[in-house]
């Protein structure tokens, strides 16, 4: 007898679930006292792609500009670099390239370079915004190439655009880059640029002769962008990887767009461009083209966090009469922030800045508190009803999530002069995105300032059950499943003696399990994980029920949480295949070799 296929694949799937180990959670309750790192790997997982490393199949553009009405680019892929905090210094290294066609402008030589992009005399170079963002925390300084390199190709060569793509109607576009680091190889020690001796150059400008297609609009203009160099060419012992290349008549703001990429931040502009990501209001976004792109807005709270640059405080308790100053100018104090859920179970919460028309965010178009709603859970802003990183616009207008009426921002979208302020209720809201009230209030919230004031009004008693989860939706009946149930203390307050209740119904209402469980302790935006066991008597449709009683803290909605299981009967079929069978007689639990002419031995149970 031959098996087919399909019990072939059966029983290896038996034979695995059999020997799968599963950690036992019976009889043991995880508390989760501590708030985590939301920068730990196990907080918040990034790619474990190396820092130098790159697999991204497309360039990640700069935005185009808000003049700009031609071809839109599209950005499937996005450049990965691991995120982490920037502090100390970055050494860069910059290189200018023109082609057979096109000759740099004699007007941007060393010095002109030299004096946008590391002048710290300059008050609108590159190096000054960075450590203006940072607060002293981080800086640059670099070394430009000393000449101008020549390919031997003209311009559009590397610029024109392919029906489907940008940059790309003869090959990848970090052939340029290829090109460059060749030209400069005999005057420049690349070893020099591999400051963590990780065998790559760590931070690589490539500055070609002509315009930025994100401005010009010319499909044979290269469009500004960071990428990786695929080529990876080595030259003293190091290899090239990630680079950003940039026009020669890019303003600093573009720069700093593409540099602060090759620290790991990612673009917050919708890549299908049908809203604004977060507009006017960071570096990562339209705000690269404030003031022309001289003087870009600085980075939203959310990115100087993640780069490390401000201390952020956890609201913890209901406050009054906070002062918040700007954030222009000061990084402590100056970001609050409140969890949605536990830190250890969510990648969900607000942030609480205070904005001002001060040093590089002076041509904003207003100043006031900004409130960020922050999922992490999302890769990029590209869903204006889900973003990674949104802006909480004031006025109730949420121009950000749409491009058709032009408006990227204005002075109404920070909070200012709200005795209301944001809470459940306000337009727009403090919920979740799954529409549960956080019970946080932002209320009393003064007039806009270098110092602005408001208070804290936060739910102190808020007990959730975040989640019920099993390994699979469909179990064995009659046989021993398990589940888990997640509590969360979303309060303010500690509690103690937690009653918690599960309760296992079949469809048509019969009570198959009521059990319940006392948790000792849960401090303050703590979880605690139960394991529970049960056996379904008949195949069906089950409802598992876990509850906190009484049902009496002061948000009740998220008391209690239903999930769906569905019991089956798992049998196997077999094909007897003629005139091959020689023994039809078959009987349970059989170990007759049968068949020819590979006979095979009945090892497995039969179901009649």
């Amino acid at each position: 007898m031959k098996l087919t296929p399909i019990i072939v694949a059966l029983i290896l799937i038996v034979n695995m679930l059999a020997n799968l180990q599963i950690p036992s959670l019976q009889n043991h309750s995880y508390l989760h006292d501590e708030a985590q790192n939301p920068n730990s790997p196990n907080m918040n997982p990034k790619s474990n792609i190396s820092s130098k490393q790159d697999m991204s199949s497309k360039p990640d553009f700069i935005p185009p500009a808000p003049s700009y009405t031609g071809k839109i680019p599209i950005c499937e892929d996005r450049v990965v670099r691991q995120l982490s905090y920037a502090k100390g210094s970055a050494k860069i290294l910059v290189l200018t390239i023109d082609f057979s066609d096109l000759q740099g402008d004699t007007a941007h030589d060393d010095e002109y370079f030299q004096n946008m992009l590391f002048n710290e005399s300059n008050e609108t170079s590159m190096r000054s915004y960075f450590r203006e963002n940072s607060y002293g925390r981080f800086d640059i300084f670099g070394f430009t190439g000393g000449q101008w390199f020549h390919d031997s190709n003209i311009y559009a060569y590397y610029g024109a655009d392919s029906a489907s793509g940008i940059d790309d109607a003869n090959g990848p576009v970090y052939r340029l880059v290829t090109s460059a680091v060749t030209l400069a190889a005999p005057y420049i020690d690349y070893s020099n640029y591999d400051s963590d001796s990780d065998g790559y150059v760590d931070h690589l400008i490539i500055v070609h002769a002509g315009n930025d297609q994100a401005q010009s609009g010319n499909p044979n203009d290269i469009w500004s962008h960071a990428w990786y160099d695929y080529d990876e060419p080595a030259f003293n012992g190091v290899k090239i990887g990630p680079y950003t290349m940039l026009s020669e008549y890019d303003a600093m703001g573009v720069y700093a767009h593409e540099f602060a990429h090759d620290l790991g931040l990612p673009d917050l502009y919708d890549y299908d461009y049908d809203s604004d990501g977060v507009g006017l209001w960071s570096l990562m976004a339209s705000g690269v083209f404030l003031n022309n792109g001289i003087t870009p807005a600085h980075l939203d709270a959310w990115s100087k966090y993640k780069l490390g640059w401000v201390d952020v405080i956890d609201i913890n308790a209901s406050m009054k009469n906070i002062t918040i100053p700007c954030v222009e100018t000061n990084g402590t104090a100056s970001v609050y922030r409140f969890w949605l859920g536990t830190p250890d179970s969510s990648k969900e919460y607000f942030l609480i800045e205070n904005r001002q028309k001060i040093g590089f965010d002076r041509y904003l178009p207003g100043g006031g508190l900004l409130i960020w709603h922050i999922d992490e859970n999302m890769p990029n802003n590209d869903d204006q009803n889900h973003k990674m990183v949104d802006l909480e616009e004031a006025s109730g207008i949420q121009h950000l999530d749409t491009a058709s009426d032009m408006n990227i921002g204005d002075e109404n979208d920070p909070w200012k002069d709200s005795v209301e302020g944001f809470w459940d209720l306000s337009n727009p809201n403090s919920k979740d995105y799954s529409g549960n009230p956080s019970g946080l209030g932002i209320r009393n919230i003064s007039a806009s300032s270098e110092n602005m004031t408001f208070t804290i009004e936060c739910i102190f008693n808020d007990l959730a059950v975040e989640n019920i989860y099993s390994f699979y939706n469909y179990i064995e009946e009659k046989k021993e499943s398990q589940f888990w149930v997640r509590l969360g203390n979303r309060g303010i307050n500690a509690q103690d003696n937690i009653l918690l209740r599960v309760i296992v119904k079949i469809a048509d209402g019969a009570e198959i399990m009521n059990q319940s469980v006392i948790v000792p302790h849960l401090s303050s935006k703590a979880s605690n994980i139960t394991e529970w066991k049960w056996t379904p008597p008949i195949t069906g449709k089950y409802y598992i029920t876990a509850r906190v009683e009484p049902l009496e803290d002061e948000i009740q909605q998220n008391n209690f949480r239903i999930i769906e299981i569905n019991a089956v009967r798992i049998f196997f079929e077999d094909h007897v295949y003629e005139p091959a069978m020689t023994n039809t007689n078959w009987t349970h639990g059989s170990t007759t070799s049968i068949g020819t002419p590979d006979p095979l031995t009945d090892l497995w149970h039969i179901v009649t």
